[in-house]
């Protein structure tokens, strides 16, 4: 499971883990990228399957881990790639 997967260092992971046999859930909050992701490695012989996720929002992430679980069984491995910025009042 790859958070922050639509673009940059995330998708990169994800493809990264698809080309070598993994089955990826890509998460995002934003769905057209994400999906996007997952074409690419189901199209490349790859398995993935995207789930939007807010990581601010804890009950997000407990619906994603559980996609995770029922899709494939069992959830291996998590890199958490997305951010979440944090505003500090001085």
């Amino acid at each position: 499971m790859v958070t922050g997967a639509a673009d940059g260092l995330g998708k990169a992971i994800a493809l990264c883990y698809a080309e070598n046999g993994m089955e990826v859930v890509v998460s995002d909050i934003n769905t057209e990228k994400g999906t996007q992701v997952v074409n690419e490695i189901n199209a490349s012989g790859g398995e993935a399957s995207f789930f939007k996720t807010d990581v601010s929002k804890e009950e997000d992430v407990r619906r994603l881990v559980e996609f995770a679980v029922e899709t494939y069984g069992r959830l291996d491995g998590l890199v958490n790639n997305a951010g979440i910025a944090a505003l500090i009042s001085r």
